[in-house]
């Protein structure tokens, strides 16, 4: 919270309530003109402790990252395209009637397909976060 009283503002700092100060205010109190210093080395201070307590999922993200964008990976990915896709195609030209055990075992396929593209997309989105996932034209 910031109060600013005429030449000078003002901090309260609230600790966590099971933190090192154990739920302690502070009031700081600083000119005007520092205001802006105060205000960013405040936002830092809450950005490195945020990434600090952090580390562990940065970590794991990069190596989900490294393990999707292996060649093996990419590869099996690939292959999952062009067997979804034959799959389809195939089912196209033979077009199945209903009931028959063609068009259940065709119908499961593309639910399994779905599925597996929906798990690899999102892994996609975790491992390269969000704006190199978007960025990317692939």
């Amino acid at each position: 919270m910031q109060r600013v009283h005429k030449d000078k503002a003002s901090f309260q700092i609230e600790c966590k309530k099971d933190g090192f100060n154990s739920g302690c205010t502070y009031e700081i109190t600083v000119d005007l003109d520092e205001v802006t210093d105060w205000v960013t080395d405040i936002r830092q201070f809450a950005h490195d402790e945020f990434a600090r307590n952090n580390q562990w999922i940065d970590a794991f993200r990069e190596n989900v990252r490294r393990w999707y964008t292996s060649t093996p990976v990419q590869l099996f990915i690939a292959a999952l395209i062009c067997a979804n896709f034959f799959t389809v195609a195939y089912g196209s030209q033979v077009q199945p009637k209903d009931g028959e055990p063609l068009k259940d075992s065709l119908e499961a396929a593309d639910k399994a397909f779905l599925a597996v593209f929906c798990l690899e997309l999102a892994i996609n989105m975790f491992s390269l976060w969000f704006f190199p996932f978007w960025r990317d034209g692939w």
